[in-house]
């Protein structure tokens, strides 16, 4: 097989980089760029694709990404970007275990000089990893391990449908047949502690007598979070209390104006953290898709059960409840 190469199916036009580079000239000991010689074939390719054809561009390495915004990405970027300029792109690539669904117009920090003020010319995805966290964590009874990842996606694989040059992606939890697409949890002062006391020693954390319970007192200090792997730009996250009014919950990372990524306790999904501080693998402490709502501080003591509606870009719906417990 070739290093790299492309083909045709129906109306698109998929094309296979080779973006790991030995050693990396940086100093590394490898890089994420394209050599002269496939920056050169690359660009014959594309220029021989018709306008009307939605190109998907495959690498191992992402072109850039969230979580590393500031240190990975795929050299030359600019001109790779130029050779795509207006066409109907999407880029799929892996390497970091985790998910990230990176829209057209999206800017962090450490993309400005290479995207410009303009963000993202098309759709980025990071594809999360079938091994996850590199098979760490727990094994269940199914015979496979937990394995979170370190955005708090378990593992699986992500499929592109394709039907002339829309696309739409689908994620597939292991184990699961695509029905799951979010997790549910509470983070309250009192998960807050425990990451911070245990996020240098996963793996040796006390497991939480019960995870879904937050005292009276910590209320307004509580959100209840929804990890929507796939969630993006243009999603939304809907949270209904006991069969209450329905509110809209808040992406806790903005990915424009040349954001930088917010890291810590506040900014993680308890499902994941406590799954990783309890049984080991990479500590979960930033993530791009992650939705909170404040609970009210006027909920009673006893049983509660939220109704969350996560809707991602493509308008598809997904439904999923918690139960919790407010003490006294």
């Amino acid at each position: 097989m070739p290093e790299y190469y492309s083909y045709d199916a129906g109306k698109a036009h998929a094309v296979a980089l080779s973006n790991i580079v030995y050693p990396g000239p940086s100093g590394n000991n490898y890089d994420s760029g394209l050599s002269d010689r496939q920056l050169e074939w690359l660009r014959q390719d594309i220029a021989s694709v018709p306008k009307n054809q939605l190109i998907v561009l495959a690498s191992h390495s992402p072109l850039l990404e969230f979580f590393y915004n500031d240190t990975h990405e795929t050299d030359p970027l600019e001109e790779i970007y130029k050779i795509l300029e207006g066409r109907e792109v999407i880029s799929v690539a892996g390497h970091t275990h985790m998910s990230e669904n990176l829209r057209e117009g999206e800017l962090m920090a450490g993309w400005l000089d290479d995207v410009g003020e303009k963000g993202l010319p098309f759709t980025h995805l990071t594809v999360p990893a079938v091994s996850g966290q590199w098979y760490n964590g727990r094994v269940i009874e199914e015979g496979y391990p937990t394995s979170v990842q370190r955005d708090g996606t378990p593992p699986g694989v992500l499929t592109l449908d394709i039907k002339n040059t829309e696309f739409r992606e689908r994620f597939t939890a292991t184990g699961d047949d695509g029905s799951d697409q979010m997790a549910l949890g509470l983070n309250s002062p009192t998960y807050r502690a425990r990451f911070d006391g245990y996020k240098e020693l996963p793996g040796r954390a006390p497991a939480p007598e019960n995870p879904n319970a937050v005292t009276q007192g910590e209320l307004g200090e509580t959100w209840l979070t929804t990890n929507f792997w796939m969630g993006a730009t243009g999603s939304t996250v809907k949270v209904s209390i006991d069969g209450g009014e329905t509110t809209q919950a808040t992406r806790s990372q903005s990915i424009t104006a040349g954001d930088v990524p917010l890291i810590g306790a506040e900014y993680t999904d308890p499902v994941a953290t406590l799954e990783q501080l309890v049984h080991g693998g990479g500590v979960h402490d930033r993530t791009s898709h992650l939705w909170r709502l404040l609970l009210p501080t006027n909920l009673a003591v006893g049983e509660h059960t939220a109704k969350v509606t996560a809707t991602d870009v493509h308008g598809q719906e997904y439904t999923e409840t918690i139960t919790f417990e407010v003490t006294g």
